[in-house]
Parts: structure tokens; C-alpha cells; sequence
């Protein structure tokens, strides 16, 4: 029983030292290679951080998080976009989604806000 709840704090261990950016910041995509499960592999990143960083914000909030693209992988994907889950987006679903259906990909050093 006390090895499982040690595997679950451990595993839990990244919310206490979460970075935490919002409801105004600045959220750079790059790539860098980790490890997450102990095996090292290319990955994209948001906010140089796994996970990524908590977005935070009260009801009411304004977001206006500046996305930049610094991905430099020749083998993935260098266009990005985000998906903002839990923001209610009426009115604004161009500055939500999958790249080519409902938002223009931010293209390779570029940043959309």
C-alpha cells in the first residue's frame, strides 16, 4: 500500500511545481528532446516545460496569451496551433483549432496572440 501511494505522489509531484502563466503571459512551442518515460525521444514543448505550464485565470479573465513558434525539428511538424479547452470561445473559434480548419497555423518563428 505505502509503495503505491509513493508511485502516485511521485507521479502527482509535477502539479506542486507547476509553472503557471495567464491570464496575460507569453507561451513559446518548441522542441527538445526528453525523456518522460525514461526513454529519450524529440518532443514539442509549450512553455520549455512537461507538462506544459497550468494556464490560470478567475471568471471574467481576458486572455491574451502570446502563442511563438520556435519549432525546429526537420522530422515533425513546424507549424502549430492551439486548442484552448475550456475557454469559451464565442465569437472567436478563428484563434481555436486543429491548423486549416478553423485557425491558420502559426507558421515556424512567428506568434499569434
Amino acid at each position: 500500500m505505502l509503495g503505491n501511494l509513493l508511485v502516485f505522489a511521485v507521479g502527482l509531484s509535477w502539479i506542486v511545481n507547476a509553472v503557471t502563466i495567464g491570464p496575460t503571459g507569453r507561451l513559446v512551442i518548441n522542441n527538445k528532446r526528453i525523456a518522460p518515460d525514461g526513454f529519450l525521444r524529440p518532443s514539442t514543448l509549450a512553455g520549455d516545460t512537461f507538462p506544459g505550464p497550468v494556464i490560470v485565470g478567475k471568471k471574467g479573465d481576458r486572455f491574451s496569451i502570446n502563442v511563438t513558434n520556435h519549432l525546429t525539428d526537420p522530422s515533425m511538424y513546424r507549424a502549430t496551433t492551439v486548442h484552448w479547452h475550456g475557454v469559451f470561445q464565442n465569437g472567436t473559434n478563428w484563434a481555436d483549432g486543429g491548423a486549416m480548419v478553423s485557425q491558420c497555423p502559426i507558421v515556424q518563428n512567428s506568434s499569434f496572440l
